[in-house]
């Protein structure tokens, strides 16, 4: 398990609606979770199915046999957290939390591997020494810059 947690300048209900793309309302429209999420291919209340063709060309991305890309089951639970399940083995879920802290949001991002042994302690490693500066630089720091530069026009 790898955890990576900030804090957002804004409240849980907005940061969830930016980080996830899924109002708290529940009413999303299908465009707007395929342009984040890929293809959808099912729904199951608020658990939905994408077929994410693009993590396939992404620089860190394991490498596997199928052409179509990775199927994402993703659980939606406004405005506390997001359950992003791989149903590829080769890939770890994620689990994003949102909770209220100070004036603001404490973001959780929890990934948890599916491999196990000498692999998982290696991607561990690999995390720490070069992957937690590419998810703080591609995943957080563009949502905090984003309730940074909401918060100063407000201001």
């Amino acid at each position: 398990m790898i955890q990576l947690k900030t804090i957002v300048p804004a409240s849980p209900e907005a940061v969830y609606e930016y980080v996830t793309a899924y109002a708290i309302t529940g009413r999303t429209g299908r465009r707007t979770l395929e342009e984040k999420y890929g293809r959808l291919v099912g729904r199951d209340g608020d658990t939905y199915s994408f077929q994410d063709t693009a993590s396939k060309d992404k620089p860190n991305a394991p490498k596997d046999d199928s052409p179509e890309g990775v199927i994402w089951r993703c659980t939606f639970d406004p405005p506390n957290r997001r359950i992003m399940e791989a149903l590829d083995p080769k890939w770890a879920d994620r689990t994003d939390w949102f909770e209220p802290w100070d004036e603001g949001t404490l973001w959780t991002i929890v990934w948890v591997g599916k491999s196990r042994g000498f692999r998982t302690l290696a991607q561990w490693l690999l995390f720490q020494v070069k992957g937690k500066r590419q998810a703080t630089a591609g995943v957080v720091r563009p949502v905090v810059a984003h309730f940074e530069e909401v918060n100063a026009r407000q201001t």
